[in-house]
């Protein structure tokens, strides 16, 4: 992940480009710059200490990562914790200036996978050494946390698709970047479709409490429908490296440890049922054979500890896991469908002249063009084509990127149209440009059985955003109040 940011950043976060690390400064000293974020950061240190620009500064430290991580991959020596705690606080300072670019739910897995391999890693100077129990559990329970509210998010949604085992009719062609067996596969019969819906659902629901289980047979059933599921997913959508992340936390399911048994797991079990918190009415409506051997075993001292410090352990839990929210070491990782009833795409044209012709701008991945074919990038993630999808989910006051795009390319700013896979002015700048609002769809063969020349076929919604002139009065400022383009240029 750190080997794709630099180039990302350079063609991204310069002080006059899409996105602006959101600093605020005043004045006109590098020493008097600070971070809106709070938390940890060595993103100051360095533009005060070497007298960097923002975006330089940022490139420096994302380029160091690359080196270290470089080094924990060749040599042994450098597998230890302070090498993955200097990884994680790069990673990090990237992640609270990215802004929306950085902000991708594989790039919060990144921090609390890596809180968790900073625990795991060897100290320096220290043999090498097995993972305890509790750090395996860590793993344990965020690759359970993971696929456990992947499945589960999907029914609370209320999203009829998904409780009607549809989801699939849609989700191949409305993904962000689907791939082109994304294209075969929506094409297959619907019982088939649905029969996956419900197997996924089996996959994320059903199986995550087996991570647990004392018996390793029982992991291993759990762990080899998950590694499947991934590769499934990896086959037919472009989701850059966030499914080899989740197959990588799948494996400490396999890992046995000497001091799991079925002693130890009863008694965890035994102890979520305390009757000391439950009512007396409730109580009643318990068979009486289930409450005489629940105080049987009140004389083994088996749940009395959970149940007397269950209001403290709850109130010191949450404030826990809110100051570790807080630090980005843990996340919900709740995903759900969106664009069920389509594909919104927002295809941005360019003219000399308001009566057109109007020529598109072709993106790196995203959908356009209607004859070209769906590719693979993985484990590569073009962020702007990302970000496109989420733009066409709403509207372009809501998006501020999208307006600081458009004032780039009317600029034919190099740094900007390098993103894109080809930019239709480079002789003569473009005088308007516009966006448009269209619903794709997969084409499908004929009754002959014969496929169509093109992959894609589309319906005019509506005006995305009116056409802009390069001196349209309010752009600049506006950029300049959201923070995309700084009053003061470091040079």
């Amino acid at each position: 992940m750190l080997s794709m940011c630099p180039i990302f950043i350079l063609k991204n976060y310069r002080e006059m480009d899409i996105g602006s690390i959101p600093l605020v400064i005043s004045g006109s000293s590098r020493e008097v710059c600070q971070l809106k974020q709070e938390g940890l950061n060595i993103l100051p240190i360095v533009i005060n200490t070497l007298h960097l620009a923002p975006s330089y500064a940022l490139q420096f430290i994302l380029i160091c990562g690359i080196l270290l991580s470089s080094l924990t991959f060749i040599f042994d020596s450098f597998r230890n914790t302070i090498s993955y705690f200097c990884l994680w606080i790069i990673h990090l300072s990237a992640f609270q200036v990215g802004g929306v670019f950085l902000w991708f739910q594989w790039d919060t897995l990144l921090l609390e996978s890596g809180a968790i391999c900073i625990l795991l890693a060897n100290l320096p100077f220290i043999g090498a050494t097995s993972a305890d129990n509790i750090s395996l559990f860590l793993i344990r329970w965020l690759c359970f946390r993971l696929m456990f509210s992947s499945g589960l998010v999907k029914l609370l949604s209320h999203c009829p698709l998904w409780w009607n085992l549809a989801a699939l009719d849609v989700h191949f062609e409305s993904q962000c970047i689907p791939t082109w067996i994304a294209y075969y596969a929506h094409q297959t019969q619907k019982w088939l479709r649905h029969l996956a819906v419900a197997i996924t659902f089996y996959i994320l629901i059903i199986l995550p409490p087996m991570f647990f289980l004392p018996l390793k047979t029982l992991r291993t059933y759990a762990f080899f429908p998950q590694i499947l599921l991934m590769v499934l997913i990896m086959l037919t959508g472009n989701y850059n490296f966030f499914n080899i992340i989740c197959a990588l936390l799948c494996l400490p399911i396999l890992v046995s440890s000497n001091e799991y048994n079925f002693c130890k797991f009863f008694i965890f079990i035994n102890s979520f049922v305390p009757f000391a918190s439950i009512s007396k009415s409730a109580k009643s409506a318990i068979p009486s054979k289930i409450v005489h051997l629940h105080d049987s075993l009140n004389y083994l001292q088996l749940t009395h500890a959970y149940g007397l410090f269950r209001r403290f352990y709850s109130r010191f839990l949450f404030e826990i896991f809110a100051l570790f929210l807080y630090k980005h070491l843990v996340r919900l990782y709740l995903k759900s469908m969106t664009g069920a009833h389509g594909r919104p795409e927002v295809i941005i044209e360019g003219s000399y002249d308001a009566e057109g012709p109007w020529i598109p701008f072709h993106f790196y991945a995203k959908p356009g063009r209607l004859d070209e074919m769906p590719r693979f990038i993985i484990p590569h993630q073009p962020r702007l084509d990302w970000q496109m999808w989420f733009a066409a989910l709403g509207a372009y006051q809501q998006n501020p990127f999208f307006i600081s795009l458009i004032y780039h390319l009317l600029r034919n700013n190099t740094d900007v149209t390098y993103l894109m896979k080809k930019y239709p002015f480079e002789r003569k700048l473009p005088t308007l440009i516009r966006a448009q609002l269209y619903f794709y769809h997969y084409t499908k063969p004929n009754h002959r059985g014969e496929w169509p020349k093109n992959y894609w076929m589309r319906n005019f919604q509506e005006e995305y955003m009116p056409p802009i002139t390069m001196d349209h009065p309010g752009v600049l400022s506006y950029l300049q109040q959201n923070g995309f383009v700084l009053k003061v240029i470091f040079n």
